[in-house]
């Protein structure tokens, strides 16, 4: 596998403009451009997120579109990311990779602390081996223009025990979780923390799910940070297809867990 330098590939001059669509649309980018004494334009990078405002991070250099390794991606990387694309800000994610879609690793690690104003002024950025990338999962992060995430307990018969439901910019829907949720201790123990309890445990699947639109499909073992819920590889939505859709054991997988989100039974959990 070839090995980028990032360092190496994102140095600016002195003239620069970003150009960003605007966050309606179905796909987002942005395109720093260099300018040397001749006047002649080197485009340097596009970013852009599979689904638009969400989705596997992407990025472009030297005319080929691949991907920022997860290995460090985090919170502060994916605000100054959203950020630049034209957004308020935005939280990181872990996308489980089940699939190869094809794009290669081309930026090991960002760096960057939250306060950046583009992801080229994140004074860390690491260049790095992309054959050490975690072959797990993709970098991935959800832009929002008004709040990030939150969690709460719904249709509570005591304290601290009801079914999860989850909101990005005050949208509230399910928290589903299929295939790993149920036995996720630390998945569990972190939505009761944030809502102000030491852990908890899952109870059962009883009510069926009263909704069309949910937040999540899939969510494997958090193997990782147990602070933090989605540095477990997750699928955060249902159309979340980071690999080649065409193909048909990739439709039958994303058709059964969504079938399961939202015509099967929820999850009830218990904190204390």
């Amino acid at each position: 596998m070839v090995t980028f330098y990032f360092i190496g590939i994102l140095l600016l001059v002195h003239h620069e403009s970003v150009y960003c669509e605007s966050p309606s649309t179905t796909s987002t980018a942005d395109t720093r451009s260099t300018y040397d004494t001749a006047g002649t334009t080197d485009k340097e990078y596009s970013l852009r997120l599979a689904h638009g405002k969400y989705g596997m991070v992407e990025i472009k250099l030297r005319n080929t579109w691949g991907y920022i390794c997860p290995n460090h991606f985090n919170d502060a990387d994916a605000m100054v990311l959203c950020r630049e694309l034209g957004y308020k800000g935005g939280f990181a994610y872990l996308l489980i990779r089940e699939f190869d879609n094809g794009l290669r690793p081309l930026v090991f690690s960002l760096g960057c602390t939250g306060t950046e104003k583009t992801i080229h002024d994140c004074s860390n950025l690491i260049g790095g081996n992309v054959s050490d990338c975690d072959v797990y999962s993709y970098a991935a992060a959800h832009c929002y223009n008004n709040s990030g995430y939150e969690f709460r307990l719904v249709n509570e018969s005591a304290p601290g025990y009801g079914l999860v439901e989850m909101a990005i910019d005050g949208e509230w829907r399910p928290f589903c979780g299929y295939q790993g949720f149920d036995y996720n201790s630390r998945a569990i123990d972190y939505i009761c923390q944030t809502l102000g309890y030491s852990a908890g445990s899952f109870v059962s699947r009883s009510q069926k799910n009263p909704v069309e639109n949910i937040w999540t499909t899939h969510l494997s073992q958090c193997d990782g940070d147990p602070s933090m819920l989605l540095r477990c590889p997750i699928i955060l939505v249902p159309n979340e297809q980071p690999y080649d859709s065409r193909s048909s054991a990739n439709n039958r997988y994303r058709w059964v867990n969504s079938s399961q989100c939202r015509s099967g039974l929820l999850p009830t959990i218990k904190c204390f």
